[in-house]
């Protein structure tokens, strides 16, 4: 198991920093540009994979046992260097998400939260992003992929099957009607 870090207590305020920083470690002034340059190199690592959320970010932070004054000012530091913008972030998750296998508009929202985004800027996304995309359409698209696992099954069990399916990815029930009519499912069901 990895050191936790210490935190030194100096007249200017407390700095945490690894145990093996310590020794090297005169003042104030150093320890706190030490635990700067530790806190931007832990979030660089976990930036190189993909735009991260401000909450991802900070939580990261958190699990590396940084205080919470010390998680403010790195996060601010990410900001000013437009390393952390959760504006974009949603723009890049929806984009990164929506390509292959969609969610539905529930879904999506209920993982944005997940990551921290706050309930106005979801929504302002989810607005623009369905304002040129078609939730309808996306699940079209997922059905269709599928509907050959369902090929031998009897109508009613393949609705039962598509639609819990589709309810699963996060889709309201008004688009599983849609998309099960467009495909002909609901064709001859009385």
């Amino acid at each position: 198991m990895k050191q936790q870090r210490q935190i030194l207590i100096f007249e200017e305020g407390k700095v945490s920093v690894k145990p093996l920083k310590i020794a090297q470690i005169e003042n104030y002034k150093d320890a706190f540009l030490e635990m700067i340059k530790e806190g931007l190199e832990t979030s660089f690592r976990i930036l190189k994979s993909r735009p991260r959320s401000e909450y991802e970010i900070k939580s990261n932070l958190v699990r590396k046992n940084f205080l919470e004054s010390e998680i403010e000012l790195i996060v601010e530091e990410l900001k000013k260097m437009k390393l952390v913008n959760d504006a974009q972030f949603v723009d890049f998750f929806l984009e990164g998400y929506q390509k292959n296998k969609p969610y539905g508009e529930f879904a999506l929202r209920q993982k944005l939260y997940e990551k921290g985004i706050v309930k106005d800027l979801i929504e302002e996304k989810l607005t623009e992003y369905y304002f040129s995309n078609s939730a309808e359409e996306e699940a079209y698209g997922l059905m269709i992929k599928r509907i050959d696992k369902y090929k031998n099954l009897s109508k009613m069990e393949k609705i039962k099957k598509m639609t819990a399916y589709l309810f699963s990815r996060g889709y309201e029930y008004s688009v599983i009607e849609s998309v099960l009519s467009r495909a002909g499912v609901l064709d001859d069901l009385d």
